[in-house]
């Protein structure tokens, strides 16, 4: 019986893990981007997502491509509906995750759009039979396409305008008395912008003049970016957001530079000395011994002349004797012997 207890107890352990798992279930959203060619996401589970799902089961997304004429950030297909036109729309079976996992990447070929390559694209997935959109992307090609019903051709259309400065790098954007109160000191580098419509879109036809605290005047940037602009100077830097075209539409800003920055300076490489190579040593030659001189003993007697009668001819002698000195004289025509006893 107690066998039959505990058999009981583990099965009824296993039917409520098993009720357990089928009730579980994790909200989910989608991660992704979008670029005039592609459009890609994955589905990540996590408790920020939408809905209630089971891991490992299927859902169905629907992802939609919007096309608006008129430049911008935000979203054009719902904000300028009158402006957007419905490009594409695909369905895809996606497996959900376990809770903080993802799936595998779904891309997306966009293909050729029907204004062209401007206005601006919005990409956008939704669960079926979830209310509402789980992520969207939004391109901007920077320009309006012909014919766009917002038109941006006066510069009301583009207020608010405003410039604004970061430093150089991710972070918000920033007026330029909120820059100046950061200390800024030479050596750093900013970006600037050139914001319309209340931040949604770039200035139309927008270049960048700045004036430096020497007094010098250039074109920083011809459109409305400028991006890793060194700061040289201390003073005060102005920067002027103007429209090429549309007239009479401008914005002006100017941050000041309070300190020299220190350099750094670039470490110079350490010499590598030249190696001196290690005299070999001289090779000491032992100097061939010379030979003892004997004293020569003469043996002759006497010398007697055999041959010579002129000057180009020596004369000969033989030698007979022993112990005996001899003295032989040349001249230059007659050869004598004297012979010493």
């Amino acid at each position: 019986m107690y066998k039959r207890f505990i058999f009981s107890l583990i099965l009824s352990i296993g039917i409520l893990a098993a009720a357990a798992q089928s009730v579980y279930a994790v909200p989910v959203r989608t991660y992704g981007s979008v670029a005039p060619d592609i459009g890609k996401y994955i589905l990540k589970s996590e408790n920020a997502g939408n809905g209630n799902f089971a891991p490992n089961s299927s859902v169905s997304i629907d992802s939609y491509l919007f096309q608006c004429k008129s430049a911008g950030t935000d979203a054009c297909s719902t904000q300028h509906i009158n402006d957007a036109a419905l490009v594409q729309k695909w369905q895809n079976y996606v497996t959900v995750p376990q809770l903080n996992s993802s799936s595998s990447e779904i891309k997306h070929n966009i293909g050729a759009l029907p204004y062209g390559q401007c206005g601006r694209i919005q990409y956008d997935q939704g669960v079926v039979g979830i209310d509402g959109a789980i992520g969207g992307w939004v391109y901007n090609f920077g320009k309006d396409c012909d014919g766009a019903t917002n038109q941006t051709s006066t510069c009301s259309a583009q207020q608010p305008i405003n410039t604004q400065f970061r430093l150089s790098g991710n972070g918000g954007w920033v007026s330029g008395n909120d820059m100046t109160g950061l200390n800024l000191k030479t050596g750093q580098q900013i970006d600037v912008n050139c914001f319309a419509k209340n931040g949604s879109a770039l200035l139309a036809g927008g270049v960048i003049d700045m004036r430096k605290p020497d007094g010098t005047v250039v074109r920083a940037s011809s459109n409305a970016e400028l991006r890793n602009l060194s700061l040289t100077q201390v003073g005060q830097y102005s920067f002027t957001c103007s429209s090429t075209t549309i007239a009479s539409c401008s914005d002006a800003d100017a941050l000041s530079v309070t300190s020299l920055g220190t350099a750094t300076p670039t470490p110079l490489p350490t010499p590598v000395p030249t190696p001196i190579p290690t005299p070999l040593p001289t090779p000491r030659v032992s100097p061939t011994p010379s030979p003892t001189p004997h004293p020569q003993v003469s043996t002759c007697d006497s010398l007697q002349v055999v041959g010579g009668n002129n000057s180009h001819v020596p004369a000969k002698v033989t030698r007979n004797g022993t112990n005996k000195r001899t003295l032989i004289s040349v001249s230059q025509w007659n050869v004598g012997v004297a012979i010493g006893l």
